[in-house]
C-alpha cells in the first residue's frame, strides 16, 4: 500500500503563488515568441527580397512591420530584460534595428519624393530585330527570334487560342530588377498573342512589395469582371515565372499549393512559366510533392469522386488537361516529371527572352569603365566576398591599366539619381552599358547583356542557374550556344572572367581606357 505524504500536497504554505512578476514574466515571454515571429517575417523581406539593403538602409518604409523607431523597439527590449528575457541578440540578428532608425529618418524625405507607380514606370524601349548591322549581334537577334518560336510553340501547346480571361499570379514589383523584367517579359508576351485579353488582370501573394495589387485568395474566388467570365473560352491563371519553385525562396513557394487548389475550384487551368526547381532538403522536397498533389486532388474534387485520384489514368488525364508547369532548365524538367508526374511539364526558355532586343545606352561618358562586374551580395552568390574586397579585385585584374566598377541592380539608382524608380527601365540598360564587357554571376544581368549586344563573361550561382538556363534557351538553334560567335562566355571563376574579359577585349580591339573605340557597333 502506498503512503502519500499528505503534508507535502495539502500544506498551502509549501505551495508559491502565482506572482505578478512571474505573470510578467509569462506575459514578456509571450510578446517575445511575438517579436521573434514578425522578426524572422522581416528578416525573410530583407534577406531574400532586399538584397541590396547594406547599400540602401532607409528606403523600407513600405515593408511589413518596418515603421516602428528604434527607440521604440529599445524601450520593449529594456521592458523585457527587465523581466529577465534578453531579446537584443535576437533584434540585432535581424539588423533592423538600423534599418528602421534609417527610414524614420528618411520619411519626411520619402512623403517629398513619392515612388512612381507602376503605370508610371517606363520600360525601355526595344529595337526591332535585326536592326543592326553588326555580325555579333545579328547571331544573337537570330537566336532570339529562335527562343521565342520555342516559347510559341510551348504556349500553343498547353494553352491555345480560344482564351476569354487570364489571371497573373503574384507577379514582381519590387527592386530585384531580375525578377521585375520577368513580368515585364510575360506582359510583352501576352501582348503579342493574338486572341488573347490583354491587358491581364493580376493579382498578389508577396512579390507585389509596393501592395498595388489585389490579394489573389479574394481575386480568384470572384468571377471575371468587364463580360469577360465566357463559359465556352478558357479561363487562365499564369503563375509568375522565376527562380522559387523550392525551398530558396520559401516564402514564396508555400503560395502555390494552396493557390493550385482554389484555382481549379473556380475553373481556371493552370500554367506555372518558366521556374527553376531547387530544394536543399529532400524530405522539404518531398513533403511539397505530397502537398501539391493533394491541393490538386481537392482542386478537382478527386477525393469526392469514386474511384477517381491522381494515382489514376482518368485523374491524370483531368489534371493534365488542366495544370501544366513550365521549367527553364532541363534537370528541373526530369525532376518535376518524378514529382509531378499528373501535370503537363515542359522544358521551356526563360520567359525573359521576350524583351526587347535593346540597343546600349551611354548618357554619362565620365562614368564609362572597361568592365562592369555585375555581382550579387546575397545567398545564391559564389563570389560574395571578394566583391567588397578592392585590393582582391585589383590583384585578379590581368592588367593594371584596367578600369572597373563593382555593381548590383540597386546601385543605378545612385549612379543615376533615379530613386523614383526601382523597376526595369532604361537605367537597368545603362548601368550595363557602362562597361565595354560585363563579367556577371546574377542570370538576368547575362540575358539582358545579351538583349542588349553587350559582350560578357558570366560565373554561376550557387545552384548553376544561368548555365542550366541557357541550355535550355539555346538547345537545338545551329550555333547559338556557341558563345564566341556572339560575344558571351562562361567563366569557373571571377580571376577566370577577368582574364576572359581581357581576351574579348584584346580579340575585338576594344582598347583600355578609351571608351568611344572599337569596330563593334556596340561600342562606337
Amino acid at each position: 500500500m502506498v503512503t502519500v505524504q499528505k503534508s507535502k500536497i495539502n500544506n498551502r504554505d509549501n505551495v508559491k503563488p502565482f506572482s505578478r512578476s512571474s505573470l510578467a514574466m509569462t506575459v514578456a515571454l509571450c510578446f517575445a515568441v511575438l517579436l521573434w515571429n514578425d522578426m524572422r517575417y522581416r528578416t525573410w523581406l530583407i534577406d531574400n527580397e532586399l538584397d541590396d539593403l547594406e547599400q540602401d538602409k532607409g528606403k523600407i518604409l513600405q515593408w511589413k512591420g518596418a515603421k516602428r523607431p528604434k527607440e521604440a523597439v529599445e524601450h520593449q527590449i529594456a521592458a523585457f530584460n527587465s523581466a529577465g528575457v534578453h531579446l537584443q541578440q535576437i533584434v540585432e540578428s535581424t539588423k533592423t534595428m538600423n534599418d528602421i532608425d534609417s527610414s524614420v529618418a528618411n520619411d519626411s524625405q520619402n512623403k517629398k519624393t513619392k515612388k512612381k507607380k507602376l503605370w508610371e514606370s517606363i520600360p525601355p524601349t526595344p529595337i526591332a530585330l535585326m536592326d543592326t548591322k553588326d555580325p555579333f549581334i545579328q547571331k544573337r537577334h537570330i537566336c532570339i527570334q529562335g527562343i521565342r518560336e520555342k516559347h510559341e510553340r510551348s504556349f500553343q501547346e498547353v494553352i491555345g487560342a480560344n482564351v476569354s480571361y487570364i489571371l497573373l499570379v503574384d507577379p514582381a514589383y519590387h527592386k530585384n530588377v531580375g525578377d521585375h523584367m520577368l513580368t515585364r517579359a510575360e506582359m510583352d508576351l501576352m501582348q503579342r498573342k493574338d486572341g488573347w485579353p490583354f491587358p491581364p488582370d493580376e493579382c498578389n501573394y508577396v512579390q507585389a512589395i509596393e501592395h498595388v495589387l489585389p490579394n489573389c485568395s479574394k481575386v480568384i474566388v470572384q468571377p471575371p469582371q468587364n463580360g469577360k467570365n465566357d463559359p465556352s473560352s478558357t479561363k487562365m491563371a499564369l503563375w509568375h515565372a522565376g527562380g522559387n519553385w523550392g525551398d530558396l525562396y520559401g516564402a514564396i513557394h508555400k503560395n502555390r499549393a494552396p493557390s493550385f487548389k482554389l484555382l481549379l475550384e473556380h475553373g481556371y487551368k493552370i500554367v506555372g512559366l518558366p521556374q527553376s526547381l531547387h530544394f536543399g532538403s529532400t524530405d522539404a522536397k518531398d513533403q511539397d510533392a505530397q502537398l501539391i498533389k493533394e491541393n490538386v486532388e481537392l482542386g478537382l474534387g478527386l477525393q469526392t469522386e469514386a474511384g477517381l485520384s491522381l494515382d489514376s489514368k482518368d485523374g491524370i488525364d483531368l489534371a493534365k488537361s488542366r495544370l501544366s508547369f513550365m521549367w527553364r532548365e532541363l534537370e528541373s524538367f526530369e525532376e518535376a516529371e518524378k514529382l509531378y508526374p499528373y501535370a503537363t511539364n515542359l522544358a521551356v526558355p526563360d520567359i525573359a527572352f521576350q524583351l526587347g532586343p535593346f540597343a546600349p545606352i551611354r548618357k554619362h561618358p565620365d562614368k564609362l569603365v572597361d568592365i562592369i562586374l555585375f555581382l550579387r551580395k546575397d545567398k545564391e552568390s559564389t563570389v560574395k566576398k571578394l566583391r567588397r574586397n578592392a585590393d582582391a579585385i585589383q590583384g585578379l585584374l590581368p592588367r593594371p591599366e584596367l578600369t572597373y566598377k563593382v555593381v548590383d541592380w540597386n546601385d543605378r539608382l545612385d549612379i543615376f539619381g533615379t530613386h523614383g524608380d526601382p523597376y526595369f527601365t532604361d537605367t537597368a540598360i545603362e548601368l550595363l552599358s557602362l562597361g565595354k564587357v560585363v563579367v556577371c554571376d546574377r542570370l538576368h544581368a547575362a540575358i539582358l547583356s545579351y538583349l542588349v549586344g553587350i559582350p560578357f563573361v558570366y560565373i554561376d550561382q550557387v545552384t548553376g542557374k544561368a548555365t542550366k538556363v541557357l541550355r535550355v534557351a539555346f538547345d537545338g538553334l545551329d550555333g547559338c550556344d556557341e558563345g564566341q560567335e556572339a560575344l558571351w562566355a562562361k567563366a569557373d571563376s571571377l580571376q577566370d572572367a577577368l582574364h576572359q574579359a581581357v581576351a574579348m577585349m584584346d580579340k575585338y580591339g576594344l582598347g583600355y581606357g578609351d571608351h568611344r573605340s572599337g569596330p563593334i557597333a556596340t561600342f562606337t
